[in-house]
């Protein structure tokens, strides 16, 4: 039976298992006296100069100065997302050099670093609080599900290049790193409210208290609804998307060298989409409205002992478990997965690094004439081992890392990616660095074990169906990574950080074409299949930098410039398509104005180049937002989104969906939060 949402009913009929998990562990947490494994920062006040000197832990498991790592590293900060407005995680990170995003319909987007864009893009891992959130299934990510409350963001870190080498395959061209705020930095009371032409409404609370003498805690709410984007045809659209979610976050101090963290929530909502999909029989092609049912939640866990500041052992589990059901394809998906990580010093030059990861993941699916899997069952697992090396060959200017990870999974077997980073900072706000890494792309159920019937027609050789098959004996995609970065502070008003890079692809998915007969089902007709297989092999270069300035104390501008080249080589012209995915140049420009104590005025521009595989013209976008603070706990802000265009296309349609356009948007939020 169809699944319908209604709030709060179904919700809490659906999701009690998880909900029961989620009082459970903060109750047992509460009673064994168990603090806060993270620090968050309060960028609001910083100096541009302060800002790069925050402290990341996504390019080398560690905490490090942003200034000083050895890898192309941009950090959204909680304050960005503020200030530019955006109300999901993907529109905030269009603000990332390297990085396109673009929003198929109202409630997709095609996120990638690098190219190879598409709506599972299957060269980027993405992980919330080192939560990997990467669908196994597809390789790639369902952005809809990680609807957070984004006020609990402490900071996003998005890595451009592979990072294999700690987090492991499928971080080929990138990784993102949602970190929320420790519960100690959540401790009032806040509500926020927005509602406009799209925005209807957007509601999330939130409440923080102490839990014993060293522990901390938050729950949260949200439920928001979106409208339908504008259609690309006469059709109306029919992508509106509504989400409930609800959960929280404690952080515990069992000693004083020990500290735990647990966080859970559970989800539940409806996408709408138009659906097309091909039937054996006249038009051929069956165009429908549709929804897609989306539950799922996590629990995660993580313990860190201190046993000195240069020796720390930490154990890290979760369990994520999601359902997604529409009428082309069902999918239930339950992922456990442990972490042992331990960092300490040998000597005063070498500070090692080493972990050891399981993941066991089973799916259930259910197909259809479009889209199926076979078998529809099936459990996979995961281990790996990784070890590095950062090798201080000249205090405070020169270090080395070499590194790799070793990675045993079911489709291919062991997998190697190493990497050797070198950073070399002459002065106190100047560094060089250059990396070589090896990153592979495994692949997934979507390679191994599906069909897909994505066309029927009559042609002179009676009935055709157009159909794609997976191959079992599909191989890991590879990746060899050049880059070269530079990155420098100018006195405290400017920075600049720029980087190149050569990305050189083997074993890149193709399709072989073969023609066979077929009866079943009927009536029998002709199949034009297009089987998987790793026959395309190409190149990327690319060139990546962003300027931050701070002309006057209480004015900021950011500029970044993204340039990219993709060469394919293959015999299909299909599948060199791929190249044109992603556009070739992409700018943006954001200003943030303190116009006064409490008024913000605060704009941003973005341009992103032509899309032509999907055949989507260059677009500008700008965007606005002016925030008032009448009063210390309350502030109002209103947005303006998109205000040049009445509507723009970003991407095509993707199989089965049929793309919408990107409508001119205005909400008003009010924020209330008392001091």
């Amino acid at each position: 039976m169809k699944y319908r949402f209604q709030f709060p009913t179904q919700l809490k009929r659906r999701c009690a298992f998880l909900r029961g998990k989620l009082v459970v562990i903060f109750l047992l947490a509460q009673a064994s006296g168990v603090c806060l494994a993270e620090q968050a920062m309060d960028v609001s006040q910083m100096s541009l100069e302060q800002l790069m000197d925050i402290e990341i832990t996504s390019v080398a498991k560690k905490r490090q100065k942003l200034s000083e790592a050895s890898a192309a590293i941009y950090v959204i900060t909680q304050e960005d997302i503020q200030r530019t407005g955006v109300t999901s995680i993907p529109e905030a990170l269009r603000m990332v050099p390297g990085a396109n995003v673009a929003q198929i319909d109202s409630n997709k987007w095609a996120v990638s670093i690098r190219g190879f864009n598409t709506l599972y893009s299957n060269k980027l891992l993405v992980l919330i609080d080192g939560r990997s959130v990467y669908s196994p299934f597809f390789s790639g990510v369902h952005w809809d599900a990680l609807d957070l409350l984004l006020d609990d963001i402490d900071r996003i870190e998005v890595i451009r290049g592979p990072g294999a080498t700690l987090w492991g395959a499928n971080a080929v061209n990138g990784v993102i790193n949602i970190i929320t705020k420790p519960a100690s930095q959540t401790q009032e009371t806040q509500v926020n409210v927005l509602a406009g032409n799209i925005e209807k409404p957007n509601v999330g609370v939130r409440h923080g208290g102490s839990l014993a003498d060293d522990g901390h805690y938050r729950v949260y709410a949200k439920y928001f609804k979106r409208a339908d984007f504008e259609p690309t045809d006469s059709d109306p659209a029919v992508d509106a998307w509504s989400v409930s979610r609800f959960g929280g976050r404690a952080d515990f101090a069992v000693t004083t060298r020990d500290e735990v963290m647990v966080s859970a929530d559970v989800y539940n909502g409806e996408n709408g989409e138009n659906v097309s999909v091909p039937m054996l029989e006249m038009p051929y092609v069956n165009e429908y409205e549709d929804k897609l049912d989306i539950k799922g939640g996590h629990l995660l866990t993580k313990w860190q002992r201190k046993f000195s500041d240069d020796d720390v052992l930490s154990v890290q589990f979760y369990y994520d478990s999601l359902e997604r059901v529409d009428s082309v394809f069902d999918e239930q998906l339950d992922v456990w997965d442990i972490e042992v990580q331990h960092m300490f010093h040998v000597g005063n030059a070498h500070e090692l690094i080493w972990g050891a990861n399981y993941r066991s993941i089973k799916d259930k699916t259910q197909g259809s004439f479009a889209y199926s899997a076979t078998p529809e069952n099936r459990s996979t697992n995961l281990s790996s081992l990784f070890i590095q090396d950062n090798i201080t060959l000249q205090p405070n200017q020169l270090v080395l890392t070499i590194g790799s990870k070793f990675e045993d999974q079911d489709y291919t077997g062991i997998e190697t990616q190493p990497n050797i980073r070198l950073a070399w900072t002459p002065t106190e706000h100047t560094t060089y660095w250059g990396a070589i890494s090896r990153a592979v792309r495994t692949p997934s159920r979507n390679e191994s074990d599906i069909r897909i019937n994505y066309a029927a027609y009559q042609s002179f050789q009676g009935l055709t169906l157009l159909s794609i098959f997976g191959d079992s004996d599909f191989k890991s995609e590879e990746l060899l990574a050049y880059e070269l970065g530079f990155r420098k502070q100018f006195k405290e008003t400017l920075f600049f950080d720029a980087t190149v890079f050569y990305h050189k692809y083997d074993n890149l998915a193709d399709t072989d074409f073969s023609v066979y007969f077929e009866s079943d089902p009927a009536p029998a007709h002709t199949v034009m299949s297009s089987v998987y297989n790793n026959a395309m092999e190409g190149n990327a270069k690319g060139l990546e930098f962003n300027i931050k300035w701070q002309p006057a104390a209480r004015w900021r501008l950011m500029f970044s410039e993204t340039i990219l080249k993709l060469d394919l080589d293959t015999a299909n012209s299909f599948s060199k398509g791929v190249e044109k995915n992603t556009p070739r140049s992409q700018h943006h420009v954001r200003s943030y104005w303190d116009v006064s104590s409490n008024v913000n005025l605060d704009a941003a521009m973005y341009y992103v180049g032509r899309v032509g595989n999907h055949n989507v013209d260059s677009y500008t976008r700008l965007d606005f937002r002016v925030a008032w603070k009448p009063v210390t706990d309350i502030e109002v802000a209103l947005v303006a989104q998109n205000i040049n265009n009445s509507e723009h296309s970003e991407f095509g349609s993707v199989p089965f969906t049929t793309a919408t356009q990107v409508p001119r948007s205005f909400y008003v939020g009010v924020k209330w939060q008392p001091q």
